[in-house]
């Protein structure tokens, strides 16, 4: 009953809710009650149902009644989640070490450096510098800064539902001992309120964007660079962390 009192007072504060007198004639049970007004019936069972059957045209209207659109409250329940768009629009994963060494994992999530011993926190994308980034979901911009290795790093904020409502199932390519590619770290909530996409290494934001900005799922945030330690590096890239 809560989850339904919650539903309940949403509507209540949204422009779907009238006072009866301003019911839309558009509205299913208005034709329902006009067609019934409207029948001839020569049952004499049927006309004293009908007769002890209020009008609608006689229902209090004094500004108390007031009318919810049961569409709407089931829109309330309805799970809405904006949708998934890549990063960048041709997403590919790097495949050289910073030594120029052809090592294809080298760019994936997990315990996939120093023969498994050194975690990399997030996913490289080949990018030309200055290539387009975008929203991956609707959220908002929480950070714009500078952090060491990672260079120029913009935040978003996303809603847990959005997120969950995006994952995909995925097999791990690289699960050598040495080579320890992961889905999520041990600490990871996917059950969590709300999530962080986090890209690095950027040239620089969009140019009005701002830190509380509104972005939609898609929208341009920024360009691709080597800030940080990308530097020179034979793959420039994205580094790309949720």
């Amino acid at each position: 009953m809560k989850k339904v009192d919650e539903a309940h007072e949403h509507v209540k504060k949204n422009w779907q809710l009238e006072k009866a007198q301003r019911i839309k004639p558009s509205l299913w049970w208005q034709q329902v009650a006009q067609a019934q007004a409207q029948a001839q019936t020569t049952s004499t069972e049927q006309s004293d149902a009908n007769a002890n059957t209020p009008k609608l045209s006689n229902l209090s209207t004094d500004g108390k009644a007031w009318f919810i659109h049961p569409v709407t409250m089931m829109d309330y329940f309805r799970e809405k989640t904006s949708r998934w768009h890549e990063p960048l629009e041709y997403p590919q994963r790097t495949c050289y070490s910073s030594n120029r060494s052809l090592n294809k994992w080298n760019g994936a999530f997990g315990y996939v450096r120093d023969e498994g011993t050194k975690a990399h926190t997030g996913l490289d994308l080949f990018a030309d510098i200055n290539t387009p980034c975008y929203a991956c979901l609707d959220g908002e911009i929480v950070q714009y800064d500078v952090e060491s290795g990672y260079g120029n790093v913009l935040v978003i904020k996303v809603e847990g539902d959005d997120l969950r409502a995006s994952r995909n199932d995925y097999t791990l390519e690289f699960t050598d001992k040495d080579k320890k590619e992961i889905v999520q770290a041990d600490n990871f909530n996917i059950n969590a309120d709300y999530f962080y996409l986090r890209y690095c290494h950027l040239s620089n934001k969009r140019a009005d964007l701002k830190v509380r900005d509104k972005v939609k799922s898609g929208d341009l945030i920024g360009y691709t660079g080597d800030t940080g330690n990308a530097k020179g590096l034979c793959n420039p890239h994205l580094h790309f962390e949720i």
